[in-house]
């Protein structure tokens, strides 16, 4: 699962805390991107997209996806 923190976060962080624990609980991994991360390291974004759905088990995913 992917979360996109973006100007509102800090008004509503004890929620995306609360909602982010239910989820992981349940077994999804979270992988968390603010705006800066989305704008200035997309690579980043990118590559730890990647890892995730090869570690899942999804990988051909992966190695079809552009970005």
């Amino acid at each position: 699962m992917i979360e996109y923190d973006g100007v509102n976060h800090r008004e509503r962080l004890v929620e995306d805390n609360r909602r982010q624990n239910l989820l992981m609980n349940a077994g999804f991994r979270l992988l968390r991107f603010t705006a800066a991360d989305l704008h200035q390291r997309p690579e980043i974004i990118k590559a730890l997209v990647g890892q995730a759905l090869r570690v899942s088990g999804t990988g051909s995913l992966a190695a079809g996806w552009s970005g």
